[in-house]
């Protein structure tokens, strides 16, 4: 055991608050996960017994080779199967040495009748033969190619054990060789408390989107552990408000954003609850109406209209470094991010269903660091409120640039800006629940910028259409918003309220009956708190929406 490894180990022991003590290496298979090992991806020990009772009698592995999420990924997932091999008396395919690649490794051998003699390889070549003699091992008649997806390979594609393998891992697992056969015997069982009833332990679940419009179910699905015989959910603004079953289906009828609280059980009592605050954002249906302009100027995000997903990525952000208009602009730190990451700039619902047609407009700015840069940018658009999208414009690597290649920290100038105009809105996104999404790829270049971002279209007339004109005004204001519109008929029935931010009515405005010809309603909006509300006027035919702000 190197001197790193044993101060982990002591580390372990001394600091953590469950058990201050050693972890014998035959009562568990103890697998350090790692910051640091030693230059290697992970190391282990074979059996021995030395080390048999140690705590040092176990595996380590480096934080980003295990696993395919977190820091690590599919490439580098299955480390820790090719380090157990080797703590259940594997050798590499090439023989027992750590160094693939060396011609003399034909001259040894792994033990294994049914692995090929190789000289080990470090890339996935499924054609390799690297070694002409096979037919030494006793097993094979002729010349074969190397095993490349075995476990025990450093290839980055492993899938495998051969059956010698396997009988070979068994023979450790039942020798008393390093305590081995100790670990699976029911008296250690029992005593590390592997044999008795799990019980619950998290009330988890999953649900393919968090975001959605007013009207939509939901589905959940219970993820909870272990042993769980019974759930109780809790929906704040869902319908039902609470059930008992495992995986229930939840209808969201008003914007806003609401919790979700799961209490699991398990047959001996045992009760988890977890509630998971702001864990549902249900949109507007309709969304806000055309034009839809932003400039960045006045807004900070994410916010109402716009929302920003960042898996893994550094996150879009509003900058006052350069603008196309104005003095800011929506900025990617795509020069700090990582090879591959997507960030996405997504709007609210839009209400384009009686709109005849559509263009979106915006401007971007945007240099590569070298001609080998990737990068590149997408515009989606969602008639689904985002639960599907499809693919608008897509601008490559090869067009994205829009001044020459720097390495210096990029802001644009004035003369580095593109407009970009997208028209393609058919019938098909001709929706009330219409969502846009920016998406950009980081392939290596510098910081992305956009700015100016404009949707609009004529409004085109129903059937039913019976109100027009419809406008708030001052906006923003600061004591009274005035409510304007046309009802070109009478209405037994018109409704027109005041809406929070997060669909909370604040008051009804008007109820009741109300005789066509121009319209213009005093809003007392002096109580009010600073931010964004929405006016609603509704009727059996229609329901239209307007923003404005409150000083």
């Amino acid at each position: 055991m190197d001197r790193l490894g044993q101060a982990q180990v002591n580390a372990i022991v001394n600091g953590n608050d469950v058990y201050n003590n050693s972890w014998a290496g035959n009562k568990y298979l103890n697998i350090f996960v790692v910051n640091e090992a030693g230059g290697a991806a992970g190391y282990t020990t074979k059996p021995s017994n030395w080390s048999g009772t140690a705590m040092t009698n176990g595996i380590w592995v480096l934080h980003d080779y295990v696993g395919s999420i977190g820091t690590s990924s599919t490439g580098t997932s299955r480390t820790l199967t090719h380090e157990v091999g080797h703590w259940l008396n594997l050798d590499h395919l090439w023989g027992g040495n750590n160094n693939p690649g060396n011609p003399s490794s034909c001259s040894d051998d792994d033990n294994v009748d049914d692995t090929p003699r190789c000289i080990g390889l470090t890339s996935c070549n499924l054609t390799a033969n690297t070694c002409s003699n096979d037919a030494t091992d006793g097993y094979w008649t002729s010349d074969v190619v190397d095993n490349t997806e075995n476990y025990m390979e450093y290839s980055y594609c492993s899938k495998m054990f051969t059956d010698g393998q396997r009988s070979k891992m068994r023979s450790a697992i039942t020798s008393g060789v390093g305590g081995r056969s100790n670990l699976w015997k029911t008296s250690n069982l029992n005593a590390t408390g592997a044999n008795g009833s799990p019980t619950a332990c998290a009330a988890q679940f999953m649900v393919n989107r968090h975001v959605l419009c007013a009207g939509d179910d939901l589905q959940f699905t219970d993820d909870s552990y272990n042993n769980i015989s019974s759930w109780n959910w809790t929906f704040q603004g869902g319908s039902p408000a609470s059930s008992t079953n495992q995986n229930p289906q939840i209808n969201y009828s008003s914007p806003g954003q609401y919790d979700v609280t799961l209490s699991v059980s398990d047959p001996f009592g045992n009760t988890v609850s977890q509630t998971f605050p702001d864990y549902i954002t249900v949109l507007g249906a309709p969304g806000n109406a055309l034009p839809i302009q932003e400039g960045f100027e006045s807004v900070s995000i994410p916010n109402s209209d716009w929302f920003v997903e960042n898996p893994g990525g550094p996150g879009f952000q509003i900058t006052n470094q350069a603008g196309a208009t104005g003095s800011k602009s929506l900025k990617l730190d795509n020069s700090t991010g990582s090879n591959l990451d997507k960030d996405a700039f997504i709007s609210s619902t839009i209400d384009l269903e009686n709109i005849t047609s559509a263009t979106l407009t915006f401007k971007y700015a945007f240099a590569k660091k070298t001609n080998s840069n990737s990068d590149f940018l997408q515009i989606f658009a969602s008639n689904s409120c985002g639960d599907t999208w499809a693919v608008r414009k897509s601008i490559s690597s090869s067009q994205l640039a829009t001044m020459n290649n720097t390495t210096a920290n990029y802001n644009p100038g004035p003369n580095d800006w593109e407009s970009v105009t997208i028209s393609n809105f058919t019938s098909t996104y001709q929706v009330d629940n219409l969502r846009i999404k920016f998406q950009f790829t980081n392939g290596g270049g510098n910081d992305l910028f956009i700015d100016d971002i404009n949707l609009s279209g004529p409004v085109g007339l129903s059937e039913n259409e019976t109100i027009f004109d419809f406008f708030v005004f001052p906006n923003p204001a600061s004591n009274v918003a005035n409510v304007q519109f046309y009802l070109s008929e009478i209405q037994d029935d018109m409704n027109i309220t005041l809406h929070n931010l997060v669909g909370k009515k604040i008051r009804d405005i008007y109820k009741g009956r109300m005789y066509a010809g121009a319209k213009e309603l005093a809003v007392d909006v002096s109580t009010l708190s600073a931010g964004i509300y929405f006016v609603t006027i509704s009727n059996s035919t229609r329901k239209v929406v307007q923003r404005f702000v409150v000083e």
